[in-house]
């Protein structure tokens, strides 16, 4: 990434607009790894 575009994310404010509420399926859809541990052949058991 370059130099300029990693200070654009780093001054970028976090705020409320930014929080995405997802239903229970689609937030284990979108992190797999948060609810199974991997998404490797140890972890898709």
């Amino acid at each position: 990434m370059p130099p300029n575009e990693m200070n654009n994310r780093a001054s970028s404010e976090y705020n409320a607009e930014d929080i995405q509420i997802l239903d229970e399926i689609d937030a284990v859809r979108l992190r797999p790894g948060m609810y199974i541990g991997s998404t490797g052949r140890e972890g898709l058991q």
